[in-house]
Order: structure tokens, then C-alpha cells, then sequence
């Protein structure tokens, strides 16, 4: 839904429902509870205080995205999986995960897959929620209104969860020295640019990260903005995905859209 076009919305809200529910919108009504004052504060403000604000996003953990993971390790041991399809579905976790902390207000409220029946996602925020940066709603007479003033906070935690898993998810045997701590500065300084996809700045930002996988002795990796030759590829991506999953049955992913099919998600009681 990045361009805004009517066939992206129709396809959002009409169509799309089921992988919005499964993969992008997975964390709303599963943030940890507030404390006895930040309780009071919401009830008298209908606000909430910082100390929830940021600490609501932390290790997220919704029932959706605990399937989403059981779906990658069983893969390990399927007979019907390949060397591919644990990797490929852990990948489809990561992003569901990553969705978590994008995809929520200024104030880190989580927003629903639907509304009404519909899928609406953050249409009402436009890609507000998905930039890296905080950033005004609007400018008006040099006054900022509506600030999103969390985003690169929320950011960083997601990056730095997402290493964590990564780590544990890889062959210990593989991994390299590199922490956390030694990449932040690089993660605070892509985060806080000034660039989204679609913008014609976005290569600066890109180049980022570039530099610091040179840096870090990853020179193979090339992210250069929509030139390098690992740029993301759909027919590419569809026919990997293909070759991963195909086999696999519905009935033991549930959670998933598999090639062969959707198993229904478990009721909510």
C-alpha cells in the first residue's frame, strides 16, 4: 500500500485481510499491562506516561507471532521441509516481528489489522508509522503539530532485538565478535535520517549502511538504492519462497500462507 493507488487500497482493505492479520498487525491488545500509575494517568489523562510509552514495546510477544516461530523451528525436523524452509519461514517471522514496532501510533499504540471488517492498517497515518526518523504530522508556520517523536527510539530497540535473534537463530559456529554496542552508532545514524523509501534522498541513507559493512569486513554486501545486484527481486523472492515452502502442509503451519494452502487461525476465546 506504499503508493497510495486505489488498487492498493482495495487490495488492503477487500483482499489482503488474511496476511495483514498473520504477518503485519500481529501485536494489537498484547502489550504488557500498565502499572498501578501509569493505570491512573490513562484513566484521568486517557494519555499515557512515557515509562509505558517506551516500555511498551519491548520484547513483543503476541500469540501470532509465537506460531509464526513454532512454524520455522518445525520445519527443522519436517520430512516434507527442505535445507530452505526453517530459514525462509524464520524470515517471515523476523518480519512480523519487525511489524510490531512500526506499526503503531506516536505513542506506540499497536494499530489493528481491521476496522469494520476492513483491512485498514494505518491507512489513516499514511507511512507515518514506517519511517525510521521522528518527524512532524505537519508544518504550519514553523509550528510542528502532531510530532512522531518515538520512531527512532522504537527503531533502535526493534534493531537491536532482531540482532539478538538473529544471533540465535544462526550456527554459533558463525558468529563474529560483533555486538550490538558496535554497531549503535551506525543504527542511531540511519535511524535519524531524514529519508524513506521513495524520497530522493534515500541512497544517502542507504549508503549508511554501506559504509559500515565495509567497515566491518562485509564488502560482498551491496544495499546500494535500487542498483545494487542484492536488490530485492519479487520474481526472484516468489520463486525461492516457492521452492521452500511448497511442500509443505497447512495443517502443521498454522499461522502461515503456504503455497499449498491456509490453515484457519484458532479462535479467540
Amino acid at each position: 500500500m506504499k503508493d497510495g493507488t486505489w488498487t492498493d487500497y482495495w487490495d488492503s482493505g477487500f483482499v489482503n485481510q488474511p496476511a495483514l492479520v498473520r504477518y503485519h498487525f500481529v501485536e494489537d491488545g498484547y502489550d504488557p499491562p500498565r502499572t498501578t500509575a501509569e493505570s491512573f494517568y490513562h484513566f484521568t489523562t486517557g494519555g499515557d506516561l512515557q515509562s509505558y510509552v517506551d516500555r511498551r514495546i519491548a520484547m513483543p510477544a503476541s500469540p501470532q507471532l509465537q506460531r509464526l516461530l513454532d512454524a520455522s523451528n518445525f520445519a527443522k525436523t519436517d520430512p516434507n521441509a527442505n535445507c530452505h524452509s526453517s530459514a525462509q519461514l524464520f524470515g517471515e517471522y523476523l518480519h512480523a516481528f519487525e511489524d510490531t514496532f512500526a506499526h503503531r501510533d506516536r505513542f506506540n499504540d499497536p494499530y489493528a489489522a481491521t476496522t469494520g471488517g476492513l483491512g485498514t492498517g494505518h491507512v489513516m497515518a499514511r507511512e507515518d508509522p514506517d519511517f525510521t526518523y521522528n518527524h512532524p504530522t505537519v508544518t504550519i508556520a514553523g509550528i510542528d503539530f502532531a510530532p512522531w517523536d518515538n520512531n527512532e527510539a522504537r527503531t533502535l530497540e526493534m534493531e537491536t532485538e532482531v540482532f539478538s535473534k538473529l544471533k540465535s537463530f544462526s550456527n554459533p559456529a558463525n558468529h563474529q565478535e560483533t555486538s550490538v554496542a558496535t554497531i549503535a552508532y551506525t543504527l542511531k545514524t540511519f535511524n535519524a535520517f531524514q529519508a524513506h523509501e521513495g524520497s530522493a534522498n534515500m541512497g544517502d541513507k542507504v549508503a549508511i549502511l554501506d559504509d559500515a559493512l565495509r567497515y566491518l569486513g562485509y564488502p560482498g554486501i551491496n544495499m546500494t538504492y535500487e542498483k545494487g545486484a542484492d536488490a530485492f527481486d519479487v520474481d526472484m523472492a516468489a520463486r525461492n519462497r516457492g521452492d521452500a515452502l511448497n511442500r509443505l502442509n497447512p495443517s502443521d503451519y498454522v499461522g502461515t500462507i503456504l503455497p499449498a494452502g491456509t490453515a484457519p487461525l484458532p479462535r479467540i476465546k
